[in-house]
């Protein structure tokens, strides 16, 4: 290990790849003569002649358009900016031709070139010279974004921006060109989009891009003091965005800062809060926050500049109020009676818990690192049902009340609809397994991931709706609507309530397949996390009892399919069979009951029972399932 200054890791990297590659130029205003503004070019135009180190004229729009010349060229250029704010002046070079080269030839021609550029306030440089231009050069496809922060990262990403085919914009900050950092005597390149965690923690994840890492990591050292433990992870490049390791940060410590110095307004902290979403919502247990530069021009005023800009103190506070939101205090304050220090629940978790009345504080959770979710509430409303009163409807004493609301409404509503709407029809078949038993426990045998009756059921039913399209419709107003493609429903017991998740276009998956879509399904259903596209659009449902040992039930159909099929249990049964010379035996076989509800406006008898019957021939002679499979 040895301390060089940032602007010295920058030096080292163009230094080193210019004498690995001699396609590899500079050009700049004063990157020669002088070495450049902050004097991280030093020496290289003594080293490498005018042809390699080009001073330029005052004309970003030309700099960058003769970057963009040269990289079509065969050349691989570094330009220099002296601020990041002249990137609005080159703003047609850089947006429209640079990045959108490569996708307008059809991939025919590459832009390998780097502009290098500063961001930052906090050198009374006023408001044309100080901003940070890296969330708005982001919204713009087809050039890399890094945002380095310390030495290290400036070499190993500068090194990795010069080789990469395609063009890079790489923000350095002007308030770390002399500080000292340590770095490997060696120092191997970094690849674009991983993003790394500088420290590791378990309360809160603090994202953070170029100096903020800095600030970050003083602002956790200080909240460590307090009991508060920080993950810091360093974001590196904004595109590509590493959203991999934010999210398992996010999952561990269920909180999330986002600090970057750009506007706030359309920012990098929003962009990161609004795409995660989907993928961390259940896991928090607050707000996610973000520090940015608020939406005015940057004062020339030290007493005015620094207090807008991002800093150590406005992390610790935000932190502090990431924890405090929760009901944990920050610092050494008592904490509430009935409330555990470091109380992690689900949002859906403390909804329901809300509504039911229940401490979370006493209530032991299974998720991830002891948080309390949804299905943990389950056995606190039974246990209070069987001994609390909680009031009196005459002679019958209320234990509970549960919220006839949400999920459950909505179902009921759509079942009592269907119900006595559509005329039901039903038609039963048994199904002898054996046949189907085997063959599952044959494939089991060699594959990891093991397949299921359902999903033999899931495919044969598929493959019955192709030999009887009628069946796969619904009726839209006047008319029946007959689909081409298989979008099949799974009915799912959800803690709250049923939910049917649907594969679409089932038709086109083989058993295996079909059993790794259902899966996925099946458990964002019971995490609650299924979007909406993922439990609308069926046009036929199953609904599987038989795992729970229900013999046999009939199933309502889920409007506006006109068919649902009903599994039940298998269970051993004597039957009838034929030896192989042909005289009867009686035989203990394995058989389920497979129901069929219709709705009868749209569905004949006669059809129905076809369609049942194919059903049961093909689970009973199982092989034609995995034609797909074995093609």
């Amino acid at each position: 290990m040895r301390e060089i200054q940032y602007r010295d890791a920058v030096r080292e990297a163009l230094d080193e790849e210019m004498a690995r590659d001699p396609s590899v130029m500079i050009i700049g205003e004063d990157v020669a003569f002088i070495g450049g503004n902050f004097k991280a070019t030093v020496g290289l135009y003594e080293k490498y002649g005018d042809l390699r180190v080009k001073d330029s004229p005052i004309s970003e729009a030309g700099i960058v358009g003769m970057g963009v010349g040269m990289a079509l060229t065969g050349l691989r250029p570094v330009v220099e900016l002296m601020f990041s704010d002249f990137l609005l002046v080159a703003a047609d070079q850089v947006i429209n031709q640079m990045a959108k080269i490569r996708y307008m030839s059809g991939g025919q021609a590459t832009v390998p070139m780097v502009i290098r550029c500063p961001i930052g306030g906090g050198r009374s440089s006023a408001a044309q010279h100080s901003q940070s231009m890296q969330a708005m050069v982001s919204q713009f496809p087809g050039m890399k974004v890094v945002v380095p922060s310390t030495a290290q990262e400036v070499k190993g990403l500068l090194k990795a921006a010069i080789r990469d085919d395609n063009p890079v914009v790489f923000f350095e900050h002007k308030m770390e060109y002399s500080n000292k950092f340590e770095i490997d005597d060696s120092v191997e390149l970094i690849p674009i989009g991983q993003a790394d965690i500088k420290r590791a923690g378990d309360d809160v994840t603090i994202v953070a891009t170029s100096s903020q890492v800095m600030k970050s990591l003083k602002a956790a050292e200080t909240l460590a003091g307090e009991g508060i433990s920080c993950e810091v992870v360093d974001l590196r490049s904004i595109i590509p965005l590493d959203r991999e390791t934010i999210i398992a940060s996010v999952k561990k410590t269920g909180r999330l800062l986002v600090v970057d110095e750009a506007y706030e307004f359309c920012g990098i902290g929003a962009e990161i809060c609004a795409s995660l979403q989907e993928d961390i919502f259940y896991d928090l247990v607050a707000p996610i926050m973000r520090i940015a530069t608020p939406n005015v021009p940057l004062p020339f005023s030290p007493a005015l500049e620094f207090p807008i800009i991002p800093s150590v103190e406005k992390i610790e506070d935000r932190v502090r109020a990431l924890m405090a939101y929760e009901g944990r205090p920050a610092a050494a304050a008592a904490v509430p009676a009935g409330v555990s220090a470091g109380l992690r629940a689900t949002p859906l978790a403390r909804r329901v818990a809300a509504e039911r009345g229940v401490d979370l504080g006493a209530v032991a959770g299974s998720g991830l690192n002891g948080k309390v979710v949804r299905s943990d509430l389950d056995g606190i409303a039974a246990a209070a049902a069987v001994g609390t009163v909680i009031g009196r409807n005459g002679d019958k004493k209320i234990a509970a009340q549960v919220p006839y609301s949400g999920v459950r409404r909505i179902i009921g509503e759509r079942l009592a609809e269907s119900k006595f709407t559509a005329p039901h029809l039903y038609f039963t078949q048994k199904v002898d397994v054996t046949a189907l038993l085997d063959l599952r426990a044959r494939v089991n045998a060699r594959q990891e991931k093991k397949t299921s009756v359902t999903d033999y059921i899931a495919r044969a039913v598929v493959l019955a709706l192709q030999a009887h399209p009628e069946l796969n419709a619904s009726l839209a107003g006047d008319v029946i609507e007959q689909y081409a493609n298989v979008n099949l429903g799974i009915a799912v017991a959800a803690p709250g309530g049923l939910i049917v998740p649907v594969v679409k276009d089932a038709e086109t998956l083989s058993v295996s397949e079909l059993s790794k879509r259902a899966s996925t399904l099946v458990e964002k259903a019971r995490t609650g996390k299924l979007l909406p596209d993922e439990y609308t659009g069926g046009t036929f449902t199953i609904s599987n009892l038989g795992m729970f040992g229900i013999e046999n039930f009939t199933a309502i159909l889920n409007p506006p399919e006109s068919g649902i099929l009903a599994v039940s249990a298998t269970k051993d049964e004597a039957a009838v069979t034929l030896g192989a010379d042909g005289t009867k035996r009686i035989e203990i076989r394995p058989v389920m009951n497979i129901t069929l509800s219709v709705d009868h406006r749209i569905i004949d008898g006669l059809l129905a029972a076809q369609f049942v019957g194919e059903v049961k021939r093909l689970l009973e002679a199982p092989v034609e399932l995995m034609v797909q499979d074995w093609e």
